[in-house]
């Protein structure tokens, strides 16, 4: 395992180090909270063990840093005044903490493996998190087609069906066909409004718009929806006319060499600066 030990105070440093050695381990010593990232960025450690008074960086500060670029197990190092200061410290990601002096390398080995277990506990913890948001986002990406599909005329076993056979065929996940149903309506949405299309018109015209351009017929909704959403930002701040916010972008990607599409993504992402 290789083992990242930071500490100013270099007897207690070097001490640590050669009970990690005679442990099997690989050891980089550092000897402040500046040299314990940059030695942590070149040796990628799978624990640390941090002193929680160091200078430049605490070990507090060097476990919430580490903890934001590549979490590992955490031990912080402290001595007994410094407990109080430990004991408040609720938010920074350490597993386990060991009180010098270190008097046995059987001290560091159990601090070693509650740091491990807690610290696979926590990541199992925000795994399970993760996968059930990402579960909650597809649900309602779901839902959200169906009620599209109910109010074109399906009813809401169809809308399900047709979701689910159309996945099974393209063998994609469910929540992939939902999302791209509702860019599909989004850009349907658009035609009618800006050429006076029924549904079932701009469908055809949105696969027109696909063969021609020799792209996915999603990518070119999506492509239709940016241009629209640049427009209304366009007049939303100016003041101008839709036609004018269209013929403005027009205009921009011809003199910069560009697709519309393009440039109208570079006019939402500056709105949103």
């Amino acid at each position: 395992m290789k083992v990242l030990i930071a500490d100013d105070e270099s007897i207690i440093r070097m001490g640590l180090k050669s009970m990690l050695q005679e442990l099997g381990h690989s050891v980089f010593a550092a000897k402040n909270g500046k040299d314990a990232l940059q030695q942590a960025e070149r040796y990628v450690p799978d624990i640390a063990i941090l002193d929680i008074r160091m200078p430049y960086m605490d070990g507090l500060d060097v476990a919430k840093s580490l903890g934001n670029r590549r979490p590992i197990p955490i031990i912080i190092l402290t001595g007994d005044a410094n407990k109080l200061l430990l004991d408040k410290a609720t938010s920074v990601p350490f597993q386990a903490h060991l009180i010098k002096p270190i008097r046995s390398s059987a001290d560091i080995l159990a601090a070693m493996a509650v740091a491990t277990k807690v610290f696979r506990e926590q990541q199992a913890a925000v795994q399970k998190q993760a996968a059930a948001e990402t579960r909650l986002v597809a649900q309602k990406t779901i839902d959200r087609a169906r009620t599209l599909l109910i109010a074109q005329g399906m009813d809401e076993e169809a809308a399900y069906h047709f979701l689910q056979e159309k996945a099974r065929q393209t063998g994609r996940p469910m929540r992939e066909v939902a999302a791209e149903t509702i860019d599909l309506h989004q850009a349907y949405i658009v035609f009618e409004k800006k050429h006076q299309l029924s549904i079932d018109q701009a469908a055809v015209y949105l696969q027109q718009l696909s063969d021609e351009q020799g792209v996915a017929v999603r990518l070119v909704a999506k492509r239709v929806i940016a241009i629209d959403k640049a427009i209304q930002i366009i007049m939303g701040q100016t003041g101008v006319t839709a036609a004018q916010a269209d013929r403005f972008i027009s205009q921009r990607a011809i003199e910069a060499k560009r697709p519309k599409h393009v440039m109208a993504a570079a006019v939402i992402k500056s709105a949103r600066k």
